[in-house]
């Protein structure tokens, strides 16, 4: 049996919308919405970033994920993005990257997530 992870993810517009979504494949999911050939039901603009996803091993798992998160109220559901994301940047031009060790990043190019220290600063900010 071929593993599978199931990836729950939520995308914005420039208008603020917020859809959550269910899919297998993340990388293909948004390409499908960058080229314009998908967008979110009930959309007329097009997504302009992912800014949360989760992988989990369980269809049954993201499906319960989803639906809760469907029921929150947008102001609710930037919230839960912001918690991993608090500058909610677009994580869809990480989705491009080769996956890599977490303990092979560099602790200056690391999302801020993942620092063990909250920081103000941009970790981007001293770079040239």
């Amino acid at each position: 049996m071929k593993f599978q992870t199931i990836t729950v993810f939520m995308v914005t517009n420039v208008a603020g919308e917020v859809h959550v979504g269910v899919t297998r494949n993340l990388r293909n999911q948004m390409q499908r919405y960058r080229n314009g050939s998908e967008t979110p039901p009930g959309w007329s603009l097009p997504v302009e970033k992912l800014i949360f996803f989760s992988h989990l091993p369980r269809l049954d798992w993201a499906l319960a994920l989803e639906k809760t998160l469907v029921r929150f109220s947008r102001r609710s559901r930037l919230a839960v993005a912001r918690r991993l994301n608090p500058e909610l940047r677009d994580l869809s031009l990480g989705v491009w990257e080769p996956l890599v060790s977490h303990a092979v990043l560099d602790s200056d190019l690391a999302a801020p997530w993942y620092e063990a220290q909250p920081t103000t600063a941009s970790p981007w900010a001293d770079r040239n």
